[in-house]
């Protein structure tokens, strides 16, 4: 009997070598094919065919998110002077940042992770998934990616021309690389445009369909008094001209100012 059972564990045993017995690896194909384009974004620099990342781009091409200051680690000066502004994260066709976290619903953001580390350890190593304000996602996201952060502190920008504005009603944003003359950092505000376009109609659908907004000469959006202010202080100190910046406004009722670059 002893000879049988251990004939039978050999079996098993070469029959295990011969067809790799280990836990089967999970494709992201496979782990995002059910979810909305809109419900989350995933952008990577190359093809994985092996782990089922068959495309270099998954989900919507555009996102704003918004996460809290203490997660991305920024430094004292920024925390001590906007202790409750959230930090934008974001995406937009036009305004490409140097390394884009992936935006992923928290219920798979594990799964999601484990699938990256093992198709490129090296690339994706020390990932964290970071929560995002008012939202069911979360940002998988490495020291490349929080590291920009460390540096933030307010400027000539903050001090002169936003100088007493609310910072909940506007969000400029810039490309990295640049910048428009004065401007140290590409976002300031902290609007949630995504949430203030849709309950005003502005826009119906997600994030992918903001393109009035997202356009590629984009300065900042929200609310047009505060815009049309931001403009005319930024003449004031000679940082632009009055037909350089154009405001314009979208919406039934004009609640959404769109500032841009002629």
């Amino acid at each position: 009997m002893k000879r049988i059972l251990f004939s039978a564990a050999a079996f098993v045993t070469a029959a295990c070598l011969f067809t790799s017995c280990k836990p089967k690896t999970e494709r992201l194909d496979d782990i995002v094919k059910d979810l909305s384009a809109d419900s989350y974004s995933l952008s990577f620099d190359k093809t994985y065919p092996d782990y089922g990342i068959t495309k270099t781009s998954y989900g919507a091409e555009s996102i704003i998110a918004y996460a809290d200051p203490e997660d991305v680690i920024c430094g004292e000066p920024w925390r001590i002077r906007f202790p409750k502004s959230s930090v934008p994260i974001f995406k937009i066709p036009q305004i490409v940042q140097p390394t884009c976290p992936i935006m992923i619903p928290l219920d798979i953001a594990t799964r999601v992770e484990d699938v990256l580390t093992k198709a490129d350890p090296v690339g994706f190593a020390g990932l964290k998934q970071l929560k995002l304000v008012d939202s069911k996602n979360v940002l998988l996201a490495n020291e490349k990616f929080t590291g920009q952060f460390a540096a933030l502190k307010p400027d000539m920008i903050d001090d002169s021309v936003l100088n007493g504005l609310d910072y909940n009603k506007f969000l400029l944003l810039e490309e990295p690389g640049n910048l428009s003359p004065g401007f140290t950092r590409n976002f300031y505000g902290t609007a949630n445009i995504p949430d203030n376009a849709t309950k005003t109609n502005t826009i119906t659908g997600a994030n992918t369909n903001f393109v009035k907004i997202y356009r590629p000469v984009l300065i900042g959006c929200l609310d047009p008094k505060i815009l049309a202010l931001i403009k005319e202080r930024a003449i004031v100190f000679k940082l632009t001209t009055p037909t350089a910046w154009q405001l314009t406004t979208l919406g039934q009722d004009s609640t959404i100012g769109v500032l841009s670059k002629q």
